[in-house]
């Protein structure tokens, strides 16, 4: 369940950027933790990966995050170059390196987090060396790896620490949500993106703020997903969403060309913040529902599933 809360938060981050001028509440809450939950989530269920052998883990994984990637990115560059009249040669690297950039991200934080492991057996100590190793690695900011990778062992280590998440709940989600709120409310003031050294050093406050306020919202939805799985278990919604949760991979692609291409490129809407901050947690409802639909259909050819999603259906 909580795969599809991550999901449907990329999709309505996503669709913020499309309004004309994008409203500061709902980017600035969203920004804030959405792809560190997405990156933790990533790291809580891939378990399985490490006990493989390292040529599986580079194929496995290549597979199924870079080989959609390639579509992606033809289709995005085609669709800008198509709805763009002054579309650059600049415009066009900034699509190769960022399109379904967290896709390649995640391929090269597994790959770099298997060798951690294979070496440092201890997750605690092994979270520890890999983020600063690789903080320290001359542009590794680039595609945000250095600042992804944290979160991906976090990821990791609650997966080991499950039954204690359960045991203290309540007391985790009232201080992730304390922190949360007073964060935006009194120290917020930008997001950093690059997290390069030097700009770390020049902002060692807010750097330290982010993780922590990105650690929170992660919490605050996994604590809250739990409760209401539990809550309403039996129910068709709960188990519909569940459902839902298994296409987070179709779904961030879909969206990538529907949203952050065509729709971005198509669109340019003039609306208030409030009437924004109302509507688009609603539209993405629909929106992901949709990138489900387009999910299913494709996937009912081997061919298309496996240059779309990567995925051989047998």
């Amino acid at each position: 369940m909580v795969k599809f809360f991550a999901i449907f938060l990329v999709v309505w981050g996503h669709l913020v950027l499309i309004f004309h001028n994008p409203s500061y509440f709902s980017y600035k809450i969203i920004y804030s933790f959405h792809m560190p939950l997405f990156m933790m989530v990533s790291g809580f269920f891939s378990g399985s990966t490490w006990n493989k052998k390292i040529g599986y883990v580079i194929k496995n994984k290549a597979q199924h995050l870079l080989i959609p990637v390639l579509l992606c990115t033809i289709l995005e560059a085609t669709i800008n170059y198509m709805m763009t009249p002054d579309f650059s040669i600049a415009q066009l690297k900034d699509i190769i390196i960022g399109n379904s950039w967290f896709l390649k991200t995640l391929f090269v934080i597994f790959i770099i987090s298997y060798l951690t492991k294979r070496i440092i057996k201890n997750d605690y100590l092994g979270m520890i060396i890999c983020t600063i190793v690789v903080i320290l690695i001359p542009h590794s900011y680039t595609l945000q790896i250095n600042n992804m990778v944290f979160y991906f062992w976090f990821g990791i280590l609650l997966n080991h620490h499950i039954s204690s998440i359960e045991k203290f709940k309540w007391p985790l989600l009232l201080i992730c949500t304390v922190w949360f709120v007073c964060f935006h409310v009194f120290f917020y003031h930008s997001h950093i993106t690059i997290y390069s050294i030097p700009y770390i050093i020049d902002n060692v406050r807010l750097f330290f703020c982010q993780y922590l306020t990105a650690i929170a919202g992660s919490m605050i939805v996994l604590i809250l997903s739990k409760l209401l799985y539990e809550s309403y278990k039996n129910s068709k919604i709960t188990k519909w969403l569940s459902t839902c949760g298994q296409y987070t991979l179709e779904i961030y692609l879909v969206q990538t060309v529907l949203v952050c291409s065509f729709m971005k490129c198509a669109l340019d809407i003039e609306m208030n913040a409030i009437m924004q901050n109302l509507l688009s947690p609603i539209l993405s409802i629909p929106l992901t529902y949709f990138c489900i639909i387009c999910s299913k259909f494709i996937g009912k050819n081997k061919i298309a599933s496996f240059i779309c999603f990567g995925k051989i259906n047998k």
